[in-house]
């Protein structure tokens, strides 16, 4: 009868909340300040949890958004994700005329049901409902409603009112009610949520909303959207999943619960074994053990994402991982921490957040949601290397730019401990290119250059060396603001040392009417390959703050060789720029027939207020125009 009163009392609930929104949909009653800038208005959108025991929690969802243009058009469409621990029910939907007039009602036909992420997943139980509309004229308004019962609980989603860029909200509602004995923590973030919670026969119920909020302008270099939309972060205290159980109090706990998923899963086979103590005899140094291993792992496996029940918290054994050859960035991470176990060498299993919205930012609140990827933490006794165990390209030690410079939680047998990983220096992170360059009389220009790329900046030529020698032309093409531009040869190359991550590009190539000709003088640019554009759209209301995610160097020393019919008449003056957000340097000397073009340009990571925004712009609008000058060559009497 508990139960009973339990369930009644919850619908009660539901319906009293879903109740609210049968209002009118006609698009007049929008108010005109959520048109600013919208491409589409979620009229109201309300999420309702209930948690029902440590293992189930029921989660209905009901919304309604007019869509104002093609813009607006991705947000239409209704999907659902779910997997062999969920069940999606109930799923309705409707389309509405501007007026608020009914359209159509969809059916189960228009319910499409396909493997998620079917492009890059091996293995994966994960499964998505979707609806996907078709409408000719603007505006309109779809409706849906489904509930999503989750037989497992590890994280709850974040719920964002304002999901993107473009949108506005007239009403959104997120209520969680669960037993007294079984608890919730939860987080609000960035402000502008007005929050409610009762307590009704030993229910919990928690409720935020917001009305009225205006779209997001999207900027060049804006922060990440986390960082100011407001959000709602949910965490069981307690859970159950899939014949396990944990608690997520802090990170401790929840790091205690993932190292139980490792437990026996780093065994080896003899043969496995065996390679190792070949590949590292003699050697007595723990980081050089440590590199031969990593290499040993990447010439023996590649990255698929599997994704099945538990196996998507869990890593697949280290046995089945070296009898087959592949496996996700958990199991892949976990046979190699068995592998250095191996060589005596310790390795801490390490989950981490990838993406500037998805990362742990909230370090005072331990949550599922917050990562999304594991690597390996070496903690060596003169310094911590980091791997990251997805790549077979990757040089050791290298993790690139979305691991870098956040908190990542070590997974250990004591629990969870938050850590940071290394952070680079725009002077860490270097470009340097050289390149000569032979001036033709008509303004064509052939080259020959080669680019070296040190730290983060090594994620250029990584995401190169990953791509066939085709696609390798077509991206350098594409990149260097060269019209006409033609390749002959180009190879890149990992110059790694032990202690320096580096990678060299070398290309050649030609470039047709390069430079201009107008009577006996010939134009000729003097950036070919690093060249500033302006970035922002215009002067003055800069709204966001102006974020860059991290710095570099870049060095350019250009030598051209000019014709010998021509002299030259003007080049440049040597121009200095510092500013909060980097600096920019250029010099020009002229050597017989040569003229050495040197050009540095530092830009610095970080986060720079609004109000920073006009010495901002002027420093890019002044690289920009020196990156546009000219060398005039005139031909000789």
């Amino acid at each position: 009868m508990k139960t009973l009163r339990y369930f009644l009392l919850l619908i009660s609930m539901s319906n009293s909340l879903f109740a609210l929104q049968a209002n009118d949909l006609n698009v007049t009653l929008i108010p005109d300040s959520l048109l600013q800038n919208a491409n589409a208005v979620y009229r109201f959108y309300n999420t309702v949890y209930q948690r029902i025991s440590l293992a189930k929690l029921s989660k209905k969802v009901h919304f309604a958004v007019t869509i104002l243009n093609k813009e607006g058009e991705k947000h239409n469409a209704l999907a659902i994700y779910y997997d062999k621990l969920s069940s999606v029910t109930d799923i309705t939907g409707k389309m509405y005329r501007a007026d608020g007039s009914k359209i159509r009602q969809f059916g189960k036909s228009d319910i499409k049901d396909e493997p998620a992420y079917a492009s890059y997943t091996l293995f994966s139980d994960s499964r998505i409902k979707y609806i996907s509309p078709d409408y000719a004229g603007y505006p309109y308004t779809v409706e849906y409603s489904y509930e999503l019962v989750y037989n497992g609980v590890v994280g709850i989603d974040t719920w964002y009112p304002v999901s993107n860029f473009g949108v506005s909200v007239q009403q959104s509602l997120l209520s969680y009610n669960t037993p007294s004995d079984i608890t919730v923590k939860f987080k609000s973030v960035n402000g502008g949520i007005q929050f409610k919670q009762t307590n009704e026969k030993n229910i919990n119920s928690y409720e935020w909303r917001v009305q009225n909020l205006k779209a997001y302008i999207k900027e060049p270099y804006m922060p990440p959207f986390s960082d100011f939309a407001p959000m709602v972060l949910l965490s069981p205290d307690e859970f159950e999943y899939d014949k396990t159980k944990g608690n997520f109090n802090t990170w401790k706990t929840y790091g205690k619960w993932t190292y139980s998923l490792l437990d026996g899963r780093d065994k080896l086979p003899e043969t496995a074994i065996a390679d190792i103590e070949h590949l590292i005899e003699g050697v007595t140094d723990k980081r050089e053990k440590a590199r031969r291993i990593y290499r040993y792992m990447q010439g023996k496996t590649r990255y698929v994402n599997i994704a099945l029940g538990i196996g998507g918290f869990q890593p697949k054994e280290a046995q089945e991982v070296h009898k087959y050859g592949y496996g996700d960035c958990k199991a892949l991470s976990n046979y190699t921490r068995s592998l250095l176990k191996v060589a005596g060498i310790e390795a801490h299993y390490t989950e981490i957040g990838t993406d500037d919205d998805l990362q742990i930012s909230q370090t005072d609140f331990a949550s599922a949601n917050q990562t999304n990827h594991v690597i390996l933490c070496l903690p060596l006794e003169q310094d911590t290397v980091w791997l990251e165990c997805t790549s077979q390209h990757a040089p050791f030690g290298f993790i690139g730019p979305y691991n870098s410079n956040r908190y990542a939680l070590t997974i250990t047998p004591d629990g969870g401990k938050l850590v940071k990983t290394p952070s680079f220096r725009a002077s860490d992170n270097r470009q340097i290119l050289k390149s000569d360059l032979t001036i033709q009389t008509n303004g064509d220009i052939a080259f020959s250059a080669s680019r070296l790329l040190t730290n983060l900046a090594y994620s250029e030529a990584l995401n190169l060396m990953m791509s066939s020698p085709k696609e390798q032309k077509e991206s350098i093409t594409k990149t260097l603001p060269l019209n006409n531009l033609s390749l002959s040869e180009l190879t890149i190359t990992d110059k790694s040392t032990p202690n320096l991550v580096v990678a060299k590009i070398d290309f050649s190539g030609t470039a047709a009417k390069y430079g201009s000709t107008a009577g006996n003088r010939l134009f000729v640019p003097v950036s070919p390959f690093n060249r500033t554009t302006l970035p922002f759209y215009s002067q003055e209301n800069r709204i966001s703050d102006i974020y860059i995610g991290y710095g570099i160097t870049q060095t350019d020393t250009l030598t051209y060789l000019i014709p010998a019919e021509y002299e030259i008449e003007f080049i440049p003056q040597e121009f200095n720029l510092t500013s909060e957000i980097g600096s920019y340097a250029v010099r020009f000397q002229q050597v017989e027939n040569r003229i050495l073009h040197i050009r540095t340009m530092v830009l610095n990571k970080g986060t720079f207020p609004s109000s920073s925004y006009s010495g901002i712009y002027h420093f890019f609008s002044t690289v920009s125009s020196h990156d546009d000058k000219k060398i005039i060559l005139k031909k000789k009497q």
